[in-house]
């Protein structure tokens, strides 16, 4: 499989698609309108607007760029891009030629169309999570020969959605970044939510703030099917009132029940167009993703700020029986030369524990890649994923700058990073609930110790199911076919 991904992707270059209008150009187009008296056809030529052909030949149910020519898009657009979206909407004639449109919904044969610029084109397609997006036909890039993204080159801005007064729809992280230039076997990845901030700690604080920000003081949940959360809140980590992390058992009346994404313009309340990054719900910190068939594209993800820490990842089919496996990107780009994660694989639940082999001072990252063995490679899967690290770095273990410790807690066995696989899964807690950590461990203020609560997936959370009650079966039956066989031995 990853052979077919390394030639696929080999040697691949990161450009935009559309610069300056260079996707389009006007070509000749003729048109049989009629035939004379001897049977010949009568021909009409127009000059028709197009997107070049190079491009709409690698068109396929993957990535497709078309005009929008009746606006449906237009008010998003202004919304989003503060765009003057004033050309009228565009009919074609009864040559196929694109007029603009009277009030009646047929075409002007005296108006040409107006909507010729990049502004009213658009495209569509996969991106790292698998699942459709569409924006505008200028902020797409094309990756090697074939491959289409829509990414930005820092993760912040990637996975950041804008204000509510300048909204911005998320985006993958290219795969030529601030961070590393690999294209070989990802044109964009996913960026983790959860590590955006340098002092994530390694995730658990971040995903310990938004779970906590969906729960009543007393425990209880605060959202419901009835009672959902808003989204407003859940889209800005800064603010307490919702969080992404649920741990309820109705999360999936939680995630199904979500309503579409909305913006508002104009005094009116625009629909997105299809996006990739709907989902708000994230069940025990798990995030959705989309396997497409033949892995193409593959699961792409980036964690950012994790590198030189312990790393756990997890991964579970939406279909047991699905044999899936993750692989350190740059450890198999680098032929494996370094400690680290090389491939693990469970058709079940996935899940693998490792340190990273980073040793640079800079928080780096770590990318990985999910794929399909060949069990579900000619299909899509629906799948679930999740990232988390150590709150300390393990190549800080014992070192004190300036006098003070760098990784507090790690010289302590049973807080040890080279230990974090065991006890991050573990309830650090006393008989009185109260955090056995110590006071100077990183992050202490927002754990509350019971990292036991993670040690779960997805699938975990359900309804409880209501016992099954069998009736007692009657022994008459059998006491009675048993005497009359003994009387029939008898009579024999």
């Amino acid at each position: 499989m990853l052979l077919y991904l390394i030639f696929g992707f080999a040697f691949a270059q990161q450009t935009d698609l559309c610069n300056g209008g260079s996707c389009l150009t006007d070509e000749p187009r003729e048109v049989v309108t009629g035939y004379d008296n001897n049977g010949d056809p009568i021909t009409e030529t127009f000059t028709e607007r197009i997107i070049k052909k190079e491009i709409s030949d690698l068109f396929s149910d993957k990535f497709r760029c078309f005009l929008d020519s009746a606006g449906a898009y237009d008010d998003w657009n202004e919304a989003f891009y503060n765009t003057n979206m004033n050309a009228p909407e565009c009919c074609k004639d009864d040559k196929g030629e694109l007029k603009r449109c009277n009030a009646d919904g047929n075409a002007n044969p005296n108006q040409a169309c107006q909507r010729t610029t990049t502004d009213y084109y658009y495209c569509c397609g996969y991106m790292a999570n698998g699942r459709r997006q569409c924006d505008r036909i200028v902020e797409w890039k094309k990756v090697g020969d074939s491959h289409f993204t829509l990414c930005d080159t820092n993760y912040a801005d990637a996975v950041s959605e804008g204000t509510t007064a300048q909204p911005k729809l998320r985006r993958d992280l290219c795969c030529e970044n601030n961070e590393f230039n690999d294209c070989n076997l990802c044109k964009s990845f996913v960026v983790w939510d959860f590590t955006v901030d340098a002092d994530s700690h390694g995730g658990d604080v971040t995903m310990e703030k938004e779970y906590k920000n969906n729960m009543n003081t007393d425990g209880s949940a605060k959202y419901s099917y009835e009672t959902p959360p808003p989204q407003d809140a859940m889209k800005d980590s800064a603010n307490t009132n919702a969080g992404k992390i649920f741990m309820q058992n109705d999360w999936r009346d939680l995630y199904y029940g979500q309503s579409s994404r909305t913006v508002q313009h104009g005094g009116e309340t625009i629909d997105y167009p299809e996006y990739a990054y709907d989902n708000l719900i994230h069940p025990a910190g798990f995030a959705r993703a989309t396997l497409r068939e033949f892995n193409d594209p593959p699961v792409c993800v980036y964690v950012p700020n994790v590198g030189g820490r312990v790393i756990e990842v997890r991964v579970e089919p939406e279909e047991s029986g699905s044999q899936v496996c993750v692989d350190d990107l740059h450890e198999d780009s680098l032929e494996r030369n370094a400690p680290g994660v090389t491939q693990a694989c469970d058709d079940s639940r996935l899940q693998t524990c490792f340190p990273d082999a980073n040793t640079s001072e800079e928080s780096a990252g770590f990318a990985f890649l999910i794929s399909c063995a060949e069990s579900c490679a000619d299909s899509d899967l629906d799948l679930w994923f999740r990232v988390r690290s150590s709150i300390n770095r393990w190549v800080d273990n014992g070192k004190v700058e300036n006098g003070v410790e760098v990784a507090p807690g790690s010289d302590q066995t049973e807080t040890a990073t080279e230990m974090w696989c065991m006890w991050g899964n573990a309830d650090m807690r006393d008989e009185n609930g109260d955090s056995t950590l110590p006071t100077d461990f990183p992050g202490f203020n927002d754990l509350d110790g019971n990292f036991a609560k993670w040690d779960i997936y997805a699938s975990d959370l359900a309804p409880p199911e209501d016992p099954q009650v069998r009736p007692v079966r009657s022994n008459a039956l059998a006491l009675s076919v048993g005497i009359l066989l003994s009387m029939v031995a008898l009579l024999f």
